[in-house]
């Protein structure tokens, strides 16, 4: 998916067609859910949706477990993942220069910008499942012995 930008590339690729009801409200007649009329503007423009994610998830979420006794069991209790603060700082570093770079690059590049700092984001998800599995696999190892 990541890196298939959903299914944008794999219909190229793979020659599907998009349906009719998506070609109308999708802004560029693709199958995906990002690029739907809807989520072009506003509150619910796709970059504002993924910063809203990746915020509460990687920067939020990870500040109230540290803080907060009562919300750290709640997460535990719910089995929340918990992305570690050193992977959270990262996060910042490959987020705040999009925000400089909107102020100083032509905006004919703007959209460059936005990529690379949407791939930075990717890279450090991946970064961050791995960091899951070898905590998953190191628990298995635990539990065995």
């Amino acid at each position: 998916m990541g890196f298939g930008e959903e299914i944008s590339w794999g219909q190229r690729i793979f020659n599907i067609q998009t349906p009719e009801v998506l070609k109308e409200i999708n802004f560029k007649q693709e199958t995906n859910i990002h690029n739907l009329v809807i989520f072009r503007e506003g509150i619910l423009d796709h970059q504002h949706v993924f910063t809203y994610f990746w915020v509460t998830f990687c920067l939020i979420i990870p500040f109230l477990n540290l803080k907060s006794v009562a919300i750290a069991e709640f997460l535990d209790r719910i089995n929340m993942p918990i992305v570690p603060i050193w992977i959270s700082i990262f996060f910042i570093i490959g987020y705040f220069p999009s925000i400089i770079l909107k102020f100083i690059v032509p905006v004919p590049l703007l959209q460059a910008v936005v990529e690379v700092k949407e791939v930075t984001l990717s890279l450090l998800f991946l970064v961050y499942s791995l960091q899951c599995l070898i905590d998953s696999h190191h628990q298995r190892l635990i539990i065995i012995r």
